[in-house]
């Protein structure tokens, strides 16, 4: 609710699944406010913002840090949003048709991270070891590997070593490799990027980390 004749700055919608969220808007609202449209990254592209005729900027989700507060200044100062602010991943991921294999032992794990991909808009594979990941990439060309380093069986580092070795069966050897592990100790990383990974994340995961790391290394995909 307003008072009659008072002006809003900036309106902040999540968007659902209707093709226009502004229909129906009092013009007013429409050309005289700033609006901020949050929305699953599988129904708009941030792109069309650019094209829009009213005064909008998309934030898809998940929104990372710093982003709502970069929307929110973009807004109010009248500036579109621009490509490179959106570090997220976006529907041109599924419109490629991105292929990702989660190398993962625990169940809760599993359902986490799983449940995280959906909602960047993503669906991997699921595989328990090592052993059953070197199988799969065998079988399957995939854009990127989310590898849990502690597994029964084969180990990640272990996985890894193979993957990146040229005598192996794997299609391809240069696959992105993303480490996840509980360990949080300094030299973790290293530890990680010795063994050939490209990345790493630690746990629990949370879905600003992923789509962070996601973004990095899926859009050097797209790109390739």
């Amino acid at each position: 609710q307003r008072a009659a004749g008072t002006p809003i700055g900036l309106i902040i919608l999540e968007d659902g699944d209707d093709e226009d969220p502004l229909a129906g808007l009092d013009d007013s609202l429409r050309n005289e406010s700033q609006w901020l449209i949050a929305h699953k990254p599988d129904i708009k592209d941030p792109r069309d913002c650019l094209e829009c005729p009213w005064n909008v900027n998309f934030l898809p989700e998940p929104i990372l840090n710093g982003e709502l507060e970069i929307a929110v200044r973009d807004a109010l100062n009248g500036k579109k949003s621009k490509k490179s602010r959106i570090k997220i991943i976006d529907s041109r991921f599924a419109l490629n048709k991105m292929r990702l294999l989660l190398v993962e032992d625990n169940q809760v794990n599993q359902k986490v991270a799983q449940s995280i991909l959906r909602k960047l808009g993503l669906k991997a594979d699921l595989v328990a070891n090592g052993e059953e990941a070197l199988e799969a990439l065998e079988r399957i060309n995939y854009n990127l590997v989310l590898m849990d380093c502690q597994m029964p069986v084969m180990d990640g580092y272990e996985a890894t070593q193979r993957i990146r070795a040229q005598d192996s069966q794997v299609l391809n050897h240069s696959v992105p490799i993303v480490a996840m592990t509980a360990n949080a100790m300094k030299g973790d990383r290293e530890k990680c990027l010795q063994a050939g990974m490209d990345d790493y994340i630690a746990k629990p995961i949370t879905p600003n980390s992923l789509a962070e790391v996601l973004a990095q290394w899926l859009s050097e995909e797209i790109k390739a």
